[in-house]
């Protein structure tokens, strides 16, 4: 395999920005599109970007989509990274296992005319890990979480190989207990060990084309991906699927060589004296975080989702954020406080998720239009189709990555509008409970 080109293809923004800044922590440049560039929309700074060394990342934006749809913007996504001469891809999925993994899966597949891949699932940073084959968030399987009540992907099984098992799939499941599995994890190190796991991976192969691998913790993602990726050397193209823990353990691996480093980042997240929050977020995490912003005195306002469609209404709110941000250091928009209001407002479906979304993304952009300087501000957008929504309303079709820190990711615009203003984002169930307070605390002045 020539020198590797990295492309991060994910199904949400939040979570391919958080992708794409693992490469950034180790200062290699990366981009976010938030939303699949067209051909003829590839502008000279855009060209630029794809004919660069550093890491890009697209999101497709086609968690809530139908796997048809999905299928096929994936499936295009791919095939346009290649045309600009990327050969190593990784499949981002959402840790918890939501979307439509199985399908965006086979079209990556499908789009680089290959017959095998690795995945690993699992976030064992966020305490998210697979072991013989289950995902368990903290130790409990997943579908006993609360992730089993998800409005929008709620998950029925832990069981990881029925959710990625896609039509031509043949799946061999590599688990901790697995012999020349538990050797190389004990001895990393140790040549032997090596080249029996890599001897018995090839012979996985001759059977299956699907390679599922347990996850966990940090240390054995790590070791697996630092043994397989040799196996890939002789290959057109690479692709291997996964979560954050796998990309970060790419990014680790990959930092230590010189071939994605030309181009070093230099930035990272700055002070600022302003923040606004906004959250279209369902998360109980998210909705923690929230109320123990409110306890300690932040001015939040909670939409009024049956006022939505008023025009008025939406200038109303604006107006009042730009008022409290005259005042206050911090404000925060949200479509809820507690899991009883979106209940209450009825707002589980996806289509009104994603109505709230727009509206909140509506009154963004009047916020920041209205304020004196933007360089003040920093924008915290919280949930993938938020993020996708909000960043689409104000013409921001590239983001350049600054840093990841504690499950935030800051960046900025690149070549676009608001390039003075200093963008974070955050997926709905990042972070511990006290991660915007902490947030607020690092970019206060």
């Amino acid at each position: 395999m020539r020198s590797p080109r990295l492309a991060i293809i994910g199904d949400d923004l939040t979570g391919t920005a958080i992708s794409a800044a693992q490469f950034a922590n180790h200062g290699i440049q990366s981009f976010v599109f938030v939303a699949p560039p067209l051909e003829h929309n590839v502008t000279p700074a855009y060209e630029k970007v794809f004919s660069g060394q550093g890491v890009v990342g697209i999101n497709t934006n086609t968690r809530l989509l139908d796997p048809s749809n999905a299928r096929t913007v994936v499936f295009y996504t791919v095939q346009f990274l290649v045309h600009q001469g990327y050969n190593f891809f990784v499949k981002f999925f959402d840790s918890n296992l939501r979307g439509n993994i199985a399908a965006e899966i086979g079209a990556a597949c499908d789009a680089l005319h290959i017959s095998r891949t690795i995945i690993i699932p699992g976030t064992p940073q966020a305490g998210r890990v697979v072991k013989n084959g289950l995902l368990l968030i903290n130790g409990v399987p997943i579908h006993f979480t609360h992730f089993a009540l998800d409005p929008l992907n709620p998950i029925q099984t832990p069981n990881v190989t029925d959710i990625i098992a896609f039509s031509h799939a043949t799946i061999a499941h590599i688990t901790i207990s697995n012999a020349y599995f538990k050797r190389l994890l004990t001895a990393p190190a140790h040549v032997t060990s090596q080249l029996l796991f890599q001897r018995y991976i090839y012979k996985l192969w001759r059977k299956n084309n699907i390679l599922l691998f347990d996850a966990p913790n940090m240390k054995a993602i790590e070791i697996t991906v630092a043994n397989l990726l040799p196996l890939f050397a002789n290959e057109k193209h690479v692709l291997i699927c996964g979560s954050l823990g796998l990309v970060t353990a790419l990014s680790n691996i990959i930092s230590r060589s010189a071939s994605l480093c030309d181009d070093v980042l230099l930035s990272k997240k700055r002070k600022t004296n302003k923040i606004l929050i906004v959250s279209g977020s369902a998360s109980s995490r998210t909705l923690q975080q929230l109320r123990l912003l409110k306890n300690i005195g932040v001015p939040i306002i909670c939409l009024d989702v049956s006022c939505l469609e008023s025009q008025a209404y939406i200038n109303n709110t604006a107006y009042f954020l730009n008022e409290i941000l005259k005042a206050k250091s911090v404000a925060v928009l949200t479509s809820a406080l507690d899991r009883a209001q979106i209940r209450k407002g009825k707002i589980a479906l996806k289509g009104d998720l994603s109505k709230i979304s727009v509206s909140i993304a509506e009154v963004t952009k009047k916020v920041i239009e209205n304020m004196a300087d933007i360089n003040e501000l920093t924008l915290i957008v919280i949930g993938g189709l938020t993020a996708y929504n909000v960043l689409e309303k104000l013409g921001i079709k590239c983001l350049k990555i600054k840093e990841e820190k504690n499950m935030i990711t800051y960046t900025s615009s690149y070549s676009g509008p608001y390039e003075e203003m200093q963008i974070a984002t955050k997926g709905g169930a990042a972070g511990n409970k006290v991660a915007l307070k902490e947030v607020i605390a690092s970019v206060m002045f």
